[in-house]
């Protein structure tokens, strides 16, 4: 369930739980830097400044420029970035998600799923983990 969503002239961005985000891009869209700006300003509308959780889900026709790409891994564009699961549709968006992790060294996890159930399954597992290592830091913090 969604709690709060903003449409763009990109994309559907809104939270599906209280630390994941959700961007599912509309059909027939090529991105570029202007829609990727209006994207940020939706996305930090929704995160007040905290680090989330995102899962992106491109329509299988979605094209970005090269300028979008560029700028799509680096300074704000990640930070707010605990970790991105995208669901893979096309060749080309595999292609494209290779390159990506391959050109730009990332400090969060970023994988490719065929499937959005799989994808927040990946989102789930590394949230427990977080609880479970915050945890143990705030137990060893009382000792």
């Amino acid at each position: 369930m969604i709690h709060r969503t903003i449409e763009t002239s990109s994309a559907f961005i809104g939270m599906i739980k209280e630390d994941i985000l959700c961007i599912r891009f509309k059909p027939n869209v090529m991105l570029d830097l202007e829609q990727l700006s209006e994207n940020r300003r939706a996305i930090f509308d929704l995160i007040k400044n905290r680090k989330v959780y995102i899962l992106s889900v491109p329509y299988n026709d979605t094209l970005i420029t090269k300028e979008f790409r560029e700028t799509f891994t680096i300074g704000e564009a990640r930070d707010f970035k605990k970790a991105e699961a995208v669901v893979i549709t096309s060749l080309a968006q595999n292609l494209l998600a290779k390159n990506v992790k391959q050109r730009a060294p990332l400090d969060y996890p970023l994988e490719t799923f065929n499937d959005e159930v799989k994808a927040l399954q990946w989102l789930g597992c590394l949230k427990e983990e977080e609880n479970r290592i915050r945890n143990i830091s705030e137990d060893a913090k009382k000792d």
